[in-house]
């Protein structure tokens, strides 16, 4: 092992710490967030109601989204999703959505490379989703708030994106479940000061803590140990 170790969240330190010990020497950098890109990005002129970010992989549970939309669909209320991002689970996600009949309903997006099109493309929505069930961080929810956007993720343990929703006044952490997701979610698209801009601005100042120059300042420190 090394003689010193960076986590990029205080939760897997923690974890670290119950495998070597309280003598464990860790210091937490989170991955960072560039607020000035964020802020000049401008919002994509397709506008979709949900949005999500990530590989696609059987973890990221973006399956269990689907099943979500599917049910405010009975419900009367025929929203839209973006899912933005590539894998393995790519084709069997799409015929998925085409199962439960949401064919028109979800763009799939694989071809997003550029940072500042994937902020221009959570801008053009009003909620994030994030249903994973493992993530050690979670990039794309910090980002997802950065661009104003509440998010809705799970209390699934191995999820710690759960701990940067819960700084956010206007997201919402549920139980990891399709029909969990769907009244979060639902909650969210009928709450205008959810999805206030302004809102985001006032509550989230803790983002700043996040940016890359203050990571590069824990890194250095860290370096010196």
């Amino acid at each position: 092992l090394p003689d010193h170790i960076i986590a990029a969240s205080p939760e897997t330190a923690k974890r670290i710490r119950t495998i070597l010990g309280s003598r464990a020497s860790i210091t937490t950098a989170p991955n960072g967030v560039d607020l000035d890109v964020v802020r000049t990005a401008c919002p994509d002129a397709a506008t979709t109601d949900l949005v999500v970010v990530g590989r696609l992989i059987g973890h990221k549970r973006i399956d269990m989204l689907l099943d979500a939309i599917a049910l405010l669909h009975a419900e009367g209320m025929p929203v839209t999703c973006r899912i933005i991002g590539d894998g393995p689970e790519r084709a069997s996600l799409r015929q998925h959505a085409h199962s439960l009949g949401l064919g028109d309903a979800v763009d799939c997006r694989h071809d997003v490379h550029e940072q500042k099109e994937v902020y221009s493309l959570l801008k053009a929505a009003k909620v994030s989703v994030f249903p994973s069930a493992r993530e050690g961080f979670g990039i794309a929810v910090l980002e997802a708030l950065a661009c104003g956007l509440p998010v809705v993720t799970t209390s699934s343990p191995d999820n710690l994106a759960q701990h940067l929703a819960a700084r956010s006044a206007r997201s919402i952490v549920c139980d990891p479940s399709a029909s969990a997701i769907c009244d979060a979610v639902r909650r969210l698209l009928a709450d205008h000061n959810f999805r206030s801009a302004d809102n985001a601005c006032d509550e989230d100042l803790w983002l700043a803590d996040y940016t890359w120059d203050a990571m590069a300042d824990r890194v250095a420190e860290a370096l010196l140990i």
